[in-house]
C-alpha cells in the first residue's frame, strides 16, 4: 500500500494517524502549529496504542483515515468541488477497504449530522444552487469510495449470511 509510506508497523498507524488528523486540520484552517499538536494528539491517544497491541490493525487504520475523509468532504462543502471529491473519494475508497465496519458506521453518523447542520446553514442562508452541487459532488465521490471496493462488500455480506451475526449459524 502506498499510504504506508514503506514505514513498518506498528509506526505506520501513527504516522498515517498524524498525517490524516493534521489533513483535517489545514481544511478547517487550523493554525499549522495547533495543527501538528491535535494530530499528535489524535494519533497517540490511548486508545491507539491499545487496539494496535491487541492486533486491531484494520480498527486503527480507519481511524486514520477518518480525519482525511472527512476532511475532502469539508472542502466540497466550502466550494472546493473537484479538489474535495477528489479526496472523498480516495479516502474514503481506502477507509471501506479497511473492512472496519464499526468505524464506518461512526463515520456515517458523524458526516449525517454534519450533512444535516450544513444543509440547515444552506437553507438559511439561500444557498441552494452551491447545497445541490456541494451534495451531488459528496454523494459520487462517496459512491466511488463504496463501488472501487464492491467485490469485498459483496463478498463479505454473502459470508455474513452464514455467521453466527448474520443470523444463520447454529450453535449445535
Amino acid at each position: 500500500e502506498v499510504f504506508s509510506l514503506f514505514i513498518p508497523k506498528p509506526f505506520r498507524f501513527f504516522i498515517l494517524a498524524c498525517l490524516g488528523f493534521y489533513f483535517l486540520a489545514l481544511v478547517l484552517r487550523v493554525n499549522p502549529w495547533i495543527g501538528m499538536i491535535g494530530a499528535l494528539a489524535y494519533a497517540y491517544s490511548i486508545y491507539d496504542p491499545v487496539i494496535i497491541s491487541v492486533g486491531h490493525d484494520t480498527k486503527m487504520l480507519s481511524i486514520a483515515y477518518l480525519p482525511a475523509t472527512l476532511g475532502g468532504l469539508i472542502m466540497i462543502f466550502n466550494g472546493r468541488y473537484w479538489l474535495g471529491a477528489a479526496f472523498t473519494a480516495l479516502f474514503s475508497s481506502i477507509l471501506v477497504y479497511q473492512n472496519h465496519y464499526q468505524i464506518v458506521y461512526y463515520f456515517v453518523l458523524i458526516i449525517a449530522f454534519m450533512t444535516v447542520a450544513q444543509i440547515i446553514q444552506w437553507v438559511k442562508d439561500k444557498e441552494v444552487k452551491h447545497m445541490i452541487t456541494a451534495l451531488g459532488f459528496a454523494l459520487v465521490a462517496g459512491l466511488v469510495g463504496i463501488t472501487t471496493n464492491a467485490m469485498m462488500l459483496m463478498t463479505t455480506y454473502d459470508y455474513s449470511k452464514a455467521t453466527i451475526r448474520g443470523g444463520q449459524a447454529s450453535l449445535n
